[in-house]
């Protein structure tokens, strides 16, 4: 019964020692320090989408070409996170909301006054001016 109570509480040093060989430190992320890789993802895309609330508020999001978006209400930054595009979608995923879906909108080609309508998931479609 000794020898059976040395082995189990030896057992865990044993396992520690193993866990050690040929691990320099623990690996972690900060997600807030993660950035885009800095490819360029969508020229044709990036610039800032502006529109009217029924409201009367302003709403402008601003894609950069390195992936990364901003949306602001009357000029005042309200979220902020990656985006992404393919297949005529244009994909956003919050900062901070690492296992949500992305959410993502159709986006229109521009009219001749500049205008995009997106399409959010729920079917609804809003005009915006797209300025570069």
């Amino acid at each position: 019964m000794k020898k059976l109570i040395a082995a189990a509480a030896a057992l865990p040093l044993a396992l520690a020692a193993c866990a050690d060989e040929g691990v320099d430190e623990p690996v972690e992320a900060e997600i807030a320090d993660l950035e885009p890789a800095g490819e360029t993802i969508g020229v044709a895309l990036a610039g800032t989408y502006t529109s009217e609330g029924s409201d009367g508020a302003t709403f402008t999001t601003t894609l950069t070409e390195d992936g990364i978006y901003s949306d602001s209400i009357d000029g005042e930054i309200v979220r902020t996170g990656t985006w992404s595009a393919a297949d005529g979608d244009v994909c956003f995923t919050e900062d901070g909301a690492l296992d949500a879906d992305p959410l993502c909108y159709q986006i229109s080609e521009p009219d001749a006054q500049g205008d995009v309508q997106w399409t959010g998931p729920d079917g609804e479609t809003t005009t915006r001016a797209r300025s570069e």
